[in-house]
């Protein structure tokens, strides 16, 4: 790779933040008639935040970013905020800043916290459960902080506390639910796998005779088990995911019958009146056939019970988005210089079952899912695809398949397999930067729709109930992946192939689009932190 630019470092030349959702880093170089910019997008956020630091320290005397004199950390479910002093006094005048960490500044809010006699039963269950985490809030987006890692355990010279963009926050761990309650007080609670030992043989002698004639005794045994007991149950899963030429959406059945064939009962043969329908809101019809009855039986009853589970739980999930977004409206206030709307960070609701931590501890095997906008060129239209995170993997399905001759869209029982993008390799950057993947388009169907956003803010409601106001820039965020070149080596008695990563080429791009600022910071913050996993296992 060579050298393509070059930037001198000057008295006059600046750092700053450029976006706050995947830490994208501003030069500013002014030259005789125009300012230079430089935007650095390193793979990882550790790596964003890394560089951050360094820039800092080089840029320390001439930086009018200064260190605050202490560190703010709120307790949301306790309406506390605290302050820990971040200097400590060497002499009359010197101070010298202090080193702290996620666990030093847990373990000093802790030591506070426990002179407040009024909330020693909830210190007690936070500190017996062992499920408290400091976070950075961004308005309605929660980043948890690893504590294995050193980089993110840095908390005075990050981006997030320098820039003072973030809020520094304890509170406890929140996975995705696993329950969902309805009107009539009913709940459904889906089970996580179990290890399952089988029970010690017998204890018999050996000159005892047992008689296997009789096999009344297995009769009460489960011919199928519907919950998989073993612990490598997760990677075949992800064997499945990959592997799929297809997916079949369940909140997209409306019923499920079964087939009872007229037939005697002497006529009746093993595997038979055992077929089952599910009919879908399209109009088509899924027929599948169970191994005996007792099993289609199984089959219908799990069925009904996942369908009904996730059509409630993803309904849930639409009304807690709608809800934050209603409750922000009133925390907007219009700054008289630029004229934009800003948030209260302070002020602003955010819910944590939103960013719960299964994205960071992969307690699932699909991280997220959901529909999004996507097109791989700038000259193209976007079309809707269903895609779906899983480990090191971004798959994408179609929703409607069209006619190659008349282009007219046909109905199916299945979303058929599109593509699938491996992370490894890949950058993602988001927010104004995404800007030119649609200027630079010829059409004038996206040019019309960038404009009337620009105008003002403009409701966009969906079936399922979720609103937006957020403009085109705000949701949407690009995958970018650079093209490789394999070189042939010799190593001693081996012939290695060498890969080479060529950054200075335009690469390929997926240029995707949310349907709110929402769910595209939430689908930005699992990406990264796949990548993530996958430069962290590289370099182990």
């Amino acid at each position: 790779n060579k050298i393509i630019e070059s930037i001198p470092f000057t008295s006059k030349t600046k750092f700053s933040l450029f976006s706050s959702s995947d830490y994208t880093i501003l030069l500013s170089q002014p030259m005789k008639r125009y300012v230079k910019n430089f935007i650095l997008n390193p793979r990882t956020i550790s790596l964003c935040v890394q560089w951050y630091q360094v820039l800092y320290d080089l840029f320390s005397e001439t930086t009018s970013k200064s260190i605050p004199p202490s560190l703010g950390v709120t307790i949301p479910d306790l309406d506390i905020k605290l302050q820990i002093p971040i200097y400590q006094n060497d002499d009359d005048e010197n101070f010298s800043l202090l080193s702290m960490n996620a666990e030093k500044v847990m373990n000093a809010v802790l030591n506070e916290l426990n002179f407040l006699t009024e909330q020693n039963d909830v210190l007690d269950k936070w500190v017996k459960s062992k499920d408290l985490r400091l976070c950075w809030k961004r308005y309605e987006r929660l980043e948890w902080i690893d504590e294995k890692d050193h980089v993110w355990n840095d908390s005075l010279k990050c981006p997030q506390f320098v820039e003072q963009t973030h809020q520094l926050q304890l509170r406890p761990i929140e996975h995705y639910p696993t329950s969902v309650k309805f009107k009539d007080g009913t709940r459904l609670i889906v089970i996580k796998c179990l290890c399952i030992y089988p029970p010690p043989p017998p204890n018999v002698s050996t000159t005892t005779v047992i008689d296997t004639s009789d096999n009344n005794d297995i009769q009460h045994y489960p011919l199928i088990y519907a919950i998989s007991p073993m612990n490598s149950d997760m990677n075949r899963r992800v064997n499945q995911i990959l592997c799929a030429k297809g997916f079949i959406d369940l909140t997209e059945i409306i019923e499920i019958k079964c087939l009872e064939e007229v037939l005697e009962a002497d006529e009746v043969n093993d595997g038979e009146g055992c077929t089952f329908k599910l009919l879908k809101k399209n109009g088509k019809v899924i027929t599948l056939k169970a191994y005996s009855r007792q099993t289609r039986e199984e089959w219908i009853n799990h069925l009904n019970e996942l369908i009904k589970y996730w059509k409630a739980r993803i309904s849930r999930d639409v009304r807690i988005r709608v809800e934050i977004i209603k409750t922000n409206q009133s925390y907007y206030h219009e700054t008289v210089d630029d004229g934009f709307y800003h948030w209260r960070n302070s002020k602003s609701y955010v819910n944590p079952i939103l960013w719960n931590c299964c994205v960071l501890d992969r307690c699932r095997g699909i991280i997220k899912s959901g529909w999004l906008y996507n097109k791989t060129q700038t000259v193209q239209t976007f079309e809707h695809y269903h895609h779906v995170l899983t480990h090191g993997h971004l798959i994408y399905f179609h929703r409607n398949t069209r006619s190659t001759l008349s282009k007219c869209t046909s109905n199916k029982s299945y979303h058929k397999y599109k593509w699938c993008i491996n992370l490894r390799d890949c950058y993602v950057y988001s927010g104004e930067i995404t800007e030119h993947e649609y200027y630079d388009s010829n059409q004038s169907q996206e040019r019309s729709v960038a404009k009337s956003y620009n105008n003002g803010q403009l409701a966009k409601i969906y079936g399922d109930g979720m609103v937006s106001y957020d403009n085109y820039k705000d949701t949407s965020f690009v995958i970018w992946k650079n093209k490789r070149k394999y070189c042939f080596g010799n190593d001693g008695m081996k012939i290695q192939v060498n890969r080479r990563i060529q950054l200075n080429t335009r690469g390929k791009f997926w240029v995707f689009r949310a349907r709110s600022r929402m769910e595209c910071e939430e689908w930005v913050w699992a990406l990264n932190a796949e990548i993530e996993r996958l430069y962290k296992n590289e370099n182990t």
